[in-house]
């Protein structure tokens, strides 16, 4: 069976383009490395080397080869993403905002509900909020507007009104009229 710290090898062989270097960056020995190499074809159970006296290249099957484990190694490293992602998912409640203030009454409600899991938040870019609602990368968005999407639920939550307080100057003129007290 095929051993991902050898494709990972094999990766770095072809990224580096010779064993001393990548047995270098991988802090193995080259003789390490041209070992695992070796294992490698009686895996794949094809040559993917031309075998010079001293060195050693990617023939055409090593380099078709050299594709399959970057794929595969891209692919392991998202599924580890995945599960740990969904691990925290089962204990964790991530509420992402475009602002703090809706933060500061709907965390304790959901610490009241939810006590068995961790409450999460974060302040997030509005372009953001929704893709990663939907993507399940957050359980719940808080956006300054109501979300049209067929695909996610959207309920009024809050209204915010804000008001600017100044003192009275001198450059009172110069203020926009709704601001003029």
């Amino acid at each position: 069976m095929l051993n991902l710290y050898e494709l990972e090898q094999l990766a770095a062989f072809a990224r580096y383009g010779t064993l001393s270097k990548a047995a270098e960056e991988l802090r193995i020995s080259q003789p390490t490395l041209t070992r695992r190499m070796h294992h490698l074809e009686e895996e794949f159970g094809v040559s993917l080397f031309v075998h010079g006296k001293n060195w050693l290249s990617l023939n055409e099957t090593g380099m078709k080869a050299v594709e399959y484990a970057n794929t595969l190694l891209s692919d392991v490293e998202d599924a580890v993403i995945q599960v740990r992602r969904f691990d925290q998912s089962l204990r964790t409640i991530l509420v992402e905002s475009c602002a703090p203030a809706p933060l500061w009454s709907l965390l304790p409600a959901l610490s009241d509900q939810f006590s068995d899991k961790t409450i999460s938040s974060r302040l997030t870019e509005v372009s953001l909020i929704l893709s990663r609602v939907k993507d399940k990368a957050c359980e719940i968005g808080i956006l300054p507007y109501p979300a049209e999407d067929e695909d996610v639920v959207s309920v009024p939550f809050i209204r915010e009104e804000l008001s600017v307080c100044r003192p009275i100057t001198r450059w009172q003129a110069a203020l926009p009229s709704h601001w003029k007290c």
